[in-house]
């Protein structure tokens, strides 16, 4: 009877916002959802910073506002110098002409460095060896989190790439037959302030309390959201005061790379807790950080495969090697019982 309501609700919901329902996103073919493992202890993992490289000590190097946000160790491989070289001194054989000396000549003794690698190519670098990236795709990687951090200086970080109303899409994802979640994921876009009431008012329609609304910012980029709802909350406006009740989170994730072990717990506690009845899931376009938390609850909540939640992911614009490899990782580590889902907190990084 609970799951026929909270299925009623669903429709109600895309009736009232126009978005599309998809029954049970169940992929064809799909066996019966595996049963979850309990819930218990979390189990933390040691982080992996090794003391030498090759057997040469490394260098520590102080951690940068990026590295601190990201939660990725500071350490990088040790300088080589080139050996110094010096040629020896040569003089012309004497012969019955008047014997003349060449100059001796010397190579200075120069020492040649490496430049520093960036933040950006260490925490590539990092990713990369835990989830067995070429070369290349660790250079492509670096250069996505430099352009990624750009943003978070830029206008994004002031709210000013915020989407017309009309342009706020999402995607709801009912709540599947033997699902552990109790909240409809409604997967969007970045909303408007507009989109955020009219949210309101739709779950109130279908008698939802807006405080049962938890709105999910992926986003390092801003977390206007929390100042929209925040606002809200003191308006004279009878439905901007229904936004107002909304629940925030801002997981603070940037744009191309992959969240935290204990950030992805946190929207599967979320997603899982009874008091919660619709969840907004985004990002800035909600494709590949939505992506992510998208696929991982498809496995650990809806007892999908990891095949099925990567290729709905991919379809919906899941690209990166990183992102696709933190998915199997994540996925292989709950299964083992390496990453557990309780109240307490992990110090599992991604």
């Amino acid at each position: 009877m609970y799951k026929r309501t909270l299925t009623l609700i669903a429709l109600g919901l895309v009736g009232l916002l126009g978005g599309p329902v998809h029954a049970a996103d169940k992929p064809a073919g799909e066996n019966k959802p595996a049963k979850m493992a309990p819930v218990s202890r979390v189990v933390s993992i040691p982080s992996t910073s090794a003391a030498s490289v090759g057997g040469t000590p490394v260098a520590k190097v102080a951690p940068t506002a990026l590295e601190k946000l990201l939660g990725a160790p500071s350490t990088v491989a040790p300088v080589k110098t080139a050996p110094t070289t010096s040629a020896p001194t040569t003089s012309a054989p004497t012969t019955s002409a008047p014997t003349t000396s060449v100059p001796t000549t010397s190579v200075s003794s120069t020492s040649v460095s490496r430049k520093k690698p960036s933040a950006a190519l260490r925490l590539a670098t990092y990713w990369g060896k835990r989830h067995g990236l070429s070369s290349s795709e660790i250079e492509e990687q670096a250069t996505a989190i430099e352009e990624a951090v750009s943003r978070t200086r830029g206008p994004a970080h002031e709210g000013h790439d915020i989407p017309d109303r009309y342009a706020f899409k999402f995607r709801t994802l009912e709540i599947p037959k033997g699902s552990k979640r109790s909240a409809i994921i409604l997967r969007s876009n970045q909303p408007a302030p507009e989109n955020l009431v009219e949210l309101a008012v739709a779950v109130k329609k279908v008698g939802i309390d807006p405080k049962a609304v938890a709105i999910i910012n992926l986003r390092a980029e801003n977390n206007v959201e929390a100042s929209y709802v925040r606002d809200f909350a003191d308006a004279s406006n009878a439905e901007e005061q229904l936004a107002g009740r909304f629940r925030t989170m801002n997981l603070r994730i940037l744009d191309h790379t992959i969240p935290r072990v204990e950030q992805v717990l946190e929207v599967l506690k979320v997603l899982s807790d009874p008091n919660i009845k619709v969840a907004v899931l985004h990002c800035k376009a909600g494709r590949a950080r939505t992506g992510i938390m998208v696929a991982i609850q498809r496995i650990v909540l809806d007892g999908w495969s990891v095949e099925a939640s990567l290729e709905e992911a991919k379809d919906r614009g899941l690209r990166r090697p990183l992102q696709v490899a933190f998915v199997r990782q994540f996925a292989s580590d709950w299964k083992s019982g390496k990453i557990k889902l309780n109240s307490s907190k992990t110090t599992e990084k991604g």
